[in-house]
């Protein structure tokens, strides 16, 4: 199996919130709403950024940087 891309496996993390089959689903629907939700994290928020140069700072990898940006975004409580 190919490794998936960030927008596939967004598309297949949501639709497996959604506690359907993903072979039995529309994937293009899923990645519809994956991509809405990558775009909306584009504008990182404060929080995504000061972790993201606390990542850079302590010489992470690339990869590292992005996860924590992420983990601050999921981090993060909501309005």
């Amino acid at each position: 199996m190919s490794e998936l891309t960030p927008l596939e496996s967004a598309a297949r993390a949501i639709e497996m919130a959604d506690s359907s089959d993903w072979h039995e689903k529309q994937n293009k629907d899923y990645e519809y709403i994956a991509r809405a939700g990558l775009t909306a994290v584009r504008a990182p928020s404060k929080a995504m950024i000061d972790a993201g140069f606390v990542a850079r700072d302590m010489e992470r990898s690339p990869i590292a940087i992005w996860q924590a940006m992420l983990d601050a975004a999921l981090n993060q409580p909501g309005e």
